[in-house]
């Protein structure tokens, strides 16, 4: 208490340049601050902006795709109900075709049973002329013989060549064949 200050409480008087000096550092500090958090904020919206056009691409082309897929559906659903009109035809037609198959191959059988039936009449036919002739012959030179037995075929030679040597047959399929019809 005699007048005199303590060193704590003891300060420089600052003078107006000084002070001025201070503010000015202070305000450069500040601005630089701002400017990286203008930098920060720049960036975080051009992240944020990359990010939204991202999410609207994605977006976009998922409603593209479900607008595809809900065509194709529509599409699937028209093609079935078109087939499944389609389908009672296919197998009617497919049965008409097999029952048309199974007359072909009943009518060739009966043409070749009937040529083999003409065949064999007309050996039989060929080979009774030539009996009622040699029968003719010997009636002229035998007038009254009366205990003869009827003439036989000849035997073929021995010497003779067989047409069926070189031929070759189709190997039957056994797979395709059915019953028709059985006999008692």
């Amino acid at each position: 208490q005699s007048g005199k200050f303590k060193n704590s409480e003891l300060e420089v008087v600052p003078d107006i340049y000084t002070r001025n000096h201070g503010l000015h550092e202070e305000l450069v500090m500040l601005r630089g601050e701002v400017e990286k958090a203008r930098a920060v904020a720049a960036t975080a919206k051009q992240t944020w902006d990359k990010f939204r056009k991202e999410r609207d691409f994605h977006r976009m082309h998922h409603r593209r795709v479900v607008q595809e897929k809900n065509k194709l559906i529509v599409d699937l659903r028209r093609l079935k109900k078109h087939y499944e009109q389609y389908e009672p035809t296919l197998t009617e037609l497919k049965h008409k075709y097999e029952v048309a198959m199974k007359e072909k191959m009943l009518m060739r059988l009966e043409r070749d049973r009937f040529l083999s039936k003409v065949e064999t009449l007309q050996k039989q036919l060929s080979q009774v002329q030539a009996d009622s002739k040699d029968d003719l012959a010997a009636a002229q030179e035998q007038p009254t013989d009366t205990s003869r037995r009827p003439k036989q075929a000849p035997w073929p030679s021995e010497d003779r060549t067989n047409p069926y040597a070189n031929s070759t047959f189709e190997a039957a399929r056994v797979s395709e064949m059915k019953k028709t019809s059985t006999f008692k």
